[in-house]
């Protein structure tokens, strides 16, 4: 079938919707580089598979009585156990997808460790889905951390539990290389020290709590970013 469409006129090819003409043509906006052979989806020298001990989630229940209020309360006494100790760094990240399909979407992360200025970045995404974007701010939140000074824990609140587990698999999937990325800072930093942990918590949307809010009014405060003309692509948002 394929064959034979490759050899008809550019009108035929047109009349033509199998599922393997339309994959071609969205194949074709796709930017992303995948790579099944990487080191860091080795068995055995996978991130969890050497440190699984020491990365943690905290996912949230809505399902729970009172679970708003509670995973409220527990939010505020993490962070208030944290904020004052400078060999932790808290992180708050989120993203903005765009409305527009012409705009492209922003992964923004927050920082704070005691003793030392408040981090803040912002980064364009790309043509992504809310999930990717997620990862990407995860990414940058974690690289920046692991290079904190005394610092031995890092916490990442975030509204995407989902994006946060996909930050540790280093398998093929889209936005594979920001959870490379993720896996080989981690597994350097965590190999300096046994003290080194890492914990990614759940924190709802809804709450409009501390840094994850901050980080989420920041991404959602910046003017609309045009998509150009061949802007990163996902594989999930093809």
């Amino acid at each position: 079938m394929f064959g034979a469409v490759c050899w008809a006129s550019d009108i035929r090819r047109k009349k033509v919707c199998d599922t393997i003409t339309q994959s071609s043509k969205i194949l074709e906006e796709l930017t992303e580089v995948f790579s099944s052979c990487a080191e860091e989806n080795t068995p055995g020298l996978r991130l969890m598979d050497r440190y699984q001990d020491r990365v943690s989630f905290m996912a949230f229940d809505p399902k729970e009585e009172n679970a708003l209020p509670r995973r409220h309360s527990l939010l505020n006494n993490i962070y208030a156990q944290s904020k004052a100790d400078p060999f932790k760094a808290c992180c708050g990240v989120d993203c903005s997808i765009p409305k527009h399909a012409s705009h492209q979407a922003v992964a923004l992360f927050v920082i704070k460790q005691a003793g030392q200025d408040q981090l803040t970045s912002t980064w364009v995404a790309g043509k992504v889905l809310s999930t990717d974007a997620e990862l990407f701010a995860i990414r940058m939140a974690v690289c920046r951390a692991v290079m904190l000074k005394n610092c031995q824990q890092i916490i990442i609140f975030t509204d995407s539990m989902a994006a946060a587990k996909r930050t540790v698999d280093p398998s093929v999937h889209s936005g594979q290389a920001h959870s490379l990325a993720v896996c080989k800072a981690l597994a350097q930093w965590l190999a300096l020290a046994q003290d080194h942990r890492v914990e990614f918590i759940e924190t709802p949307s809804k709450l409009e709590w501390g840094l994850q809010h901050a980080a989420h009014r920041r991404a959602r405060s910046l003017p609309p970013i045009p998509m150009g003309r061949r802007p990163a692509t996902s594989l999930d948002a093809m």
